[in-house]
C-alpha cells in the first residue's frame, strides 16, 4: 500500500463524491492517520462546474464532509476561475480544476481526488473519459510547475471513477454502506427537473446493483 498523502477531494455532493470521501477516509485511517487528525489530512472542496443545482450540491458536499469528520474548504476554487460568463462548460471545468489543484498545493496536499465519471447506466462515454483524464493530467502538471507551494513530487489528480459505469459506482456505494440521503439529489424538489433527473439516474443504478429500499417517494 502506498504511503498516505494529504488529500483534497473535489465534491459535488453526489454519490461518486460520497464514495470517494468514504474511501479516502478509510485509506487515511489504514495509513496511520488518527481520527482526530482527519480534518487536516483529508479535506473536501465543493467543485460544481455545472451550476444548475449549485446551492444543493455545496450544502450536500459540506454535510458529507462533516458527517465523515473530514476537513471542509468551502468553494474557494470557483473564486480562482478566470472564465468569462460566455465560457462553455468545458472551459469552466478546466479552469476550476486548475484552481483546485493550485489550492491543493497551498494546503499542502500532494493528491487531489476528482470523482468525475464518464459512465452511463451500464457503459462509458469514451470521449468524456479521454477529456477527464487529459484535464486531470494537464491541470496537475500546470499546478506543479506554477505553484511555489507544490512539493518536490508535485500534485497528482486521481480520477478513480472515470472508467466506471453508474452501476459499478453503485456497487462501490453498497460495499461501503453509503448513506444515499446525504446526496444532493435525494430530497425531491417539486418541479426541479435537474434534481429529478439525477435522483432517477442514481436510484436506478442502485436498484440495478441490488440495493433494496431505494425510496422513490
Amino acid at each position: 500500500m502506498d504511503a498516505w498523502r494529504r488529500t483534497l477531494i473535489l465534491s459535488d455532493g453526489g454519490l461518486p463524491s460520497l464514495v470517494a470521501c468514504m474511501h479516502a477516509r478509510e485509506a487515511a485511517l489504514l495509513g496511520g492517520v488518527k481520527p482526530e487528525s482527519l480534518l487536516q489530512q483529508v479535506m473536501v472542496l465543493a467543485f460544481v462546474p455545472q451550476p444548475e443545482a449549485v446551492l444543493l450540491q455545496r450544502k450536500a458536499a459540506a454535510s458529507q464532509a462533516e458527517a465523515l469528520g473530514l476537513g471542509w474548504c468551502g468553494h474557494e476554487a470557483r473564486g480562482l476561475a478566470l472564465a468569462s460568463p460566455q465560457a462553455d462548460e468545458g472551459e469552466r471545468e478546466a479552469i476550476d480544476l486548475l484552481g483546485a489543484a493550485l489550492l491543493a498545493a497551498r494546503l499542502g496536499c500532494e493528491r487531489v481526488i476528482w470523482p468525475a465519471t464518464a459512465g452511463t447506466s451500464d457503459s462509458v462515454i469514451l470521449d468524456r473519459l479521454a477529456q477527464i483524464n487529459d484535464r486531470a493530467l494537464v491541470a496537475a502538471r500546470l499546478a506543479s510547475i506554477a505553484s511555489s507551494a507544490a512539493t518536490a513530487s508535485g500534485i497528482v489528480i486521481d480520477t478513480p471513477f472515470a472508467e466506471l459505469s453508474d452501476r459499478q459506482i453503485a456497487d462501490l456505494a453498497m460495499d461501503v454502506a453509503s448513506p444515499l440521503e446525504s446526496c444532493w439529489w435525494w430530497t425531491r424538489q417539486s418541479g426541479d427537473a435537474v434534481v429529478e433527473h439525477e435522483r432517477a439516474r442514481w436510484i436506478s443504478a442502485m436498484e440495478g446493483a441490488g440495493f433494496v429500499g431505494a425510496a422513490r417517494a
